[in-house]
């Protein structure tokens, strides 16, 4: 999408949640004066403050503008949309001894919308599930069937018969704040995930109008696992193992330097096949031959899966704590970004072409543990490794985003931040912002 929009259509905004929208998508808008007309340009209108009227509306948008109407129930009675103002529904609690009581509740909604009509409109004909769900019910003035317009069956969304006009009865942000004001915090964590679900929905709307939304909160509509196709490390593997150590100790594997030479040859990939190298306290079964000695001739291959395991090699199987280096090579037709997903049990380091990219003393012994943001170049890349095993596994994964398969400037700008920020709060520390299948 980044890659798509043309970022040519002007925004404006009418009304203080619309302001809000836009400075929360960091879309550059102009103050809209009701009627004047958008020559091409998108209308972001709603909020206490204004009036929005929908002929003032159609007039400004005309043949060739776009327009999303926020919780606009009036101008969506004019409409014909008849939304169901001070509407309630009855909700069954129970208190502490199993007794329910039933009370009628202001009308609301789980989910924003069935995923048929809303992958009908603009920029969401992929979009997934996620994007649609609530983490808590959301109050709105549902709108009802009317000519001229394609509505929801929840009630929350419709759209022009020319998709020119939406409106989105969604409380974005009044149930945030209303938490936030009252110290409900786990409400607000709720809610702040639902939120930012809602942003990403009309970042793509947006997008698809010709408007551009902030890079990071393109990327953030972008699923990077799913949309991203990994391809394992192909050919020969040149390892250098094992380099025993006397207990399983992350900083005692990864923070010892071994062998100066055996170090700068990982890391370079500039290895010399003839040099044998003579590591420390290494024991050695009877019937290895050249017990003395281990050298970069060994060489291994990764599994269709991704997975190379260090048990298959004598030396490292009958060590009990080791470290190793293995150095691989990747060709890519053009210079340009790249994702490495990679995981180990239990700690490495990981360099492309001489550059330290990850370094983990906690491991995570999934194929896709860490997804670590690369710039490769034309040609051949060196992907190289020290790796610590742990008591029982000596294996990795590695794998790399396939080329042909091309990642937005908006994702690789933002991909390696949002994984490490506190997005919703301290109860989410964890939470990865591209991911929301535990829900």
């Amino acid at each position: 999408l980044a890659d798509k929009s043309t970022a040519e259509a002007p925004v404006f905004v009418y009304g203080e949640e619309a302001e809000r929208l836009a400075a929360s998508l960091g879309v550059d808008a102009e103050p809209w004066k009701a009627g004047e007309r958008l020559r091409g340009g998108i209308l972001l209108a709603g909020g206490t403050n204004v009036a929005v009227r929908l002929k003032d509306v159609e007039r400004a948008v005309g043949k060739d503008g776009h327009a999303l109407l926020l919780r606009c129930s009036a101008a969506a009675g004019e409409a014909g949309l008849s939304p169901a103002v001070g509407a309630t529904m009855p909700r069954v609690s129970w208190d502490g001894k199993g007794k329910a009581t039933t009370n009628d509740v202001p009308f609301a909604v789980w989910r924003v919308g069935e995923t048929a009509f809303v992958r009908s409109l603009p920029g969401m004909a992929d979009v997934g599930p996620s994007l649609l769900r609530l983490r808590d019910a959301a109050p709105i003035d549902a709108l009802k069937d009317a000519k001229g317009w394609k509505v929801d069956p929840k009630g929350a969304l419709a759209v022009s018969d020319d998709g020119r006009i939406v409106f989105d009865q969604i409380p974005l942000y009044l149930v945030a704040d209303r938490a936030r004001a009252a110290k409900d915090w786990v409400a607000h964590r709720n809610w702040a995930q639902s939120q930012d679900n809602q942003l990403r929905r009309h970042a793509l709307l947006l997008g698809a109008w010709g408007a551009r939304p902030a890079e990071t909160t393109l990327a953030r509509a972008l699923d990077i696992p799913v949309k991203l196709v990994y391809e394992p490390v192909g050919g020969d593997v040149n390892v250098l193992s094992p380099w025993p150590v006397e207990k399983e100790d992350g900083e005692l594997m990864l923070d010892t330097v071994f062998d100066k030479d055996a170090e700068e040859q990982a890391r370079t990939g500039k290895i010399d096949l003839a040099r044998k190298f003579r590591p420390e306290g290494l024991k050695y079964a009877p019937a290895v031959a050249d017990r003395d000695w281990i050298s970069w001739g060994t060489t291994m291959h990764f599994a269709t899966n991704g997975i190379l395991d260090f048990k298959d090699l004598p030396l490292a199987a009958q060590t009990k704590f080791a470290a190793h280096y293995l150095v691989a090579h990747v060709e890519r037709k053009e210079a340009g970004p790249a994702f490495i997903k990679t995981g180990f049990d239990w700690r490495a380091i990981l360099w492309v072409n001489g550059e330290e990219v990850l370094r983990s003393y906690k491991g995570g012994n999934k194929p896709d543990s860490h997804i670590v943001p690369v710039k490769l170049t034309k040609g051949d890349n060196v992907i190289s490794m020290k790796f610590g095993n742990g008591s029982r596994g000596r294996f990795v994964w590695l794998a790399v985003s396939n080329e042909d398969k091309k990642i937005s400037p908006a994702v690789e700008a933002h991909a390696a931040k949002a994984a490490k920020g506190d997005l919703y709060w301290s109860e989410n520390r964890g939470f990865d912002p591209f991911l929301f299948i535990y829900w």
